[in-house]
């Protein structure tokens, strides 16, 4: 069994600004479509995906990323030209966001 992390993607590296608003809720089944999307493409598997509004910043979180899917989601940022987070939750209301500094070329 490979080791597992959550990570945060920014939502609009992957979906374009127009087709979200930020003033509605955020729809739960568009990040499950986009995980499926993700592990159909890309071959990133995830137990599970939300959306999250982090600091006013909406972004797609992957719980229980393989350690195995790690090269396609660092190509995923690289191409995307954006940033990789690791998602840590402290408790019910605390969650940080950990850039991992992928090089964008």
């Amino acid at each position: 069994m490979s080791k597992t992390d959550q990570f945060a993607i920014p939502l609009f590296a992957l979906v374009d600004k127009s087709k979200v608003d930020l003033s509605q809720p955020l729809p739960e089944s568009l990040g499950e479509q986009l995980a499926l999307y993700l592990e159909g493409q890309f071959g990133i598997k995830s137990l599970s995906s939300r959306l999250l509004l982090f600091k006013e910043d909406p972004f797609l979180v992957l719980h229980d990323v393989s350690s195995e899917c790690l090269p396609q989601l660092c190509s995923l940022v690289d191409v995307q030209r954006t940033q990789l987070f690791r998602y840590e939750r402290t408790d019910e209301s605390t969650v940080t966001l950990v850039p991992l500094n992928v090089k964008i070329d």
